[in-house]
C-alpha cells in the first residue's frame, strides 16, 4: 500500500467521523415536544397555568398529562405557543420554572383573540416548566385543530444547543 492511498483513506475516515458527530450531535436538534389541549380551558384574571392533555410529537421528553413539563437535558430551548380565546382579551403569558415566574413571553398580539408567544432560554436538566396565562377579563382557551386557521392551543419546545 502506498502512503498516499493510506493517507487518503485516513482523511476520508476522519471526514466520515466528523459528519457522524454533526449528524447525531448530543441531542441538540433531536429533542422536541409538541403538546395540545383536547378540551377548552377557562383562563382567569388571577392567572391560570395551562393544563396540557396530549402529546402530538415527542422525541427525548418523558411527559405525562398535566401543567408541568420536565426538561430532559441542560441546554438552550425555544418555546412557541399558539392559542386563541373565545373573544379578544388583553393577555399576559408568564414562563414559570420550578413554580417561579421567570419573565414574560414575547407576545405579538397581546390584546386579540388569536395569540402566539415565544421565548428562548437556557434550562437545566429536570427543570419544571409551566405556562401561565392571565387575562384582563375571563376567557376560554379554544381548541382548534393543528394546521387549521387559529390553531389552539399548541406548545412547541425544541432544544437548539
Amino acid at each position: 500500500m502506498s502512503d498516499s492511498f493510506l493517507n487518503d483513506y485516513l482523511l476520508t475516515r476522519q471526514r466520515v467521523d466528523q459528519l457522524e458527530r454533526i449528524e447525531s450531535g448530543s441531542g441538540a436538534g433531536g429533542t422536541y415536544l409538541t403538546l395540545r389541549r383536547t378540551t377548552t380551558q377557562s383562563i382567569t384574571t388571577a392567572g391560570t397555568v395551562v393544563d396540557w392533555e396530549d402529546s402530538v410529537h415527542n422525541a427525548g421528553f418523558t411527559w405525562s398529562a398535566g401543567t408541568s413539563i420536565t426538561i430532559p437535558s441542560a441546554g438552550y430551548y425555544v418555546l412557541d405557543m399558539a392559542f386563541s380565546f373565545n373573544s379578544a382579551a388583553v393577555v399576559n403569558a408568564d414562563l414559570l420554572v420550578g413554580g417561579t415566574a421567570t419573565g414574560r413571553f414575547n407576545n405579538f398580539y397581546g390584546s386579540g383573540a388569536i395569540n402566539r408567544i415565544g421565548a428562548m432560554r437556557y434550562f437545566s436538566a429536570s427543570d419544571s416548566v409551566e405556562i401561565e396565562l392571565t387575562t384582563a377579563a375571563g376567557r376560554t382557551l379554544q381548541v382548534v385543530a393543528y394546521g387549521s386557521a387559529n390553531e389552539s392551543p399548541f406548545l412547541h419546545i425544541v432544544r437548539i444547543a
